[in-house]
């Protein structure tokens, strides 16, 4: 019995190393593909979005959450969306395995975060914050309004 719990722990790490691993080395290759990409806003955040127009789960669910995003931190972040099957060069580039896949992408044009799969808004903003763009105070937005 001890021993069926030590292999499945060490199966579960050994997929955990796995893992993170994969991410890192996705992180790496995305930080090389970024010195191409084009921004509007310079110095501003952004979250490089891959879908394709077949993605049910893209427009029900992550492409509203991005745009409430955008609307909520204004100029401040910048919401790049890419259609997989219209340049998938592209999407080969940062190496994206499954749509919806999201990046998240520090001031400086970094790739800090991908999410591989649907990111819920509340995941997104905890992202955001860890890489240092906080929501605005309700203050804030109303003045911007």
């Amino acid at each position: 019995m001890l021993e069926r719990l030590l292999i499945t722990a060490l199966l579960i790490g050994i997929g955990l190393a796995v893992y993170v691993a994969i991410s890192r080395w996705q992180l790496h290759r995305a930080g090389l593909a970024s010195g191409s990409l084009t921004t509007s806003q310079p110095g501003s955040y952004r979250i490089l979005y891959f879908t394709t127009p077949t993605c049910s789960v893209c427009k029900t669910v992550q492409s509203p959450a991005l745009q409430s995003l955008q609307s909520q931190f204004g100029g401040d972040l910048e919401v790049i969306t890419v259609d997989s099957t219209e340049q998938p060069d592209l999407a080969d580039r940062w190496q994206v395995m499954t749509v919806p896949t999201t990046f998240i992408l520090d001031r400086n044009n970094t790739p800090r975060i991908c999410n591989n799969g649907l990111a819920n808004r509340e995941k997104l903003i905890k992202q955001l914050a860890e890489i240092g763009l906080t929501m605005p105070s309700s203050s804030e937005t109303l003045a911007a309004a």
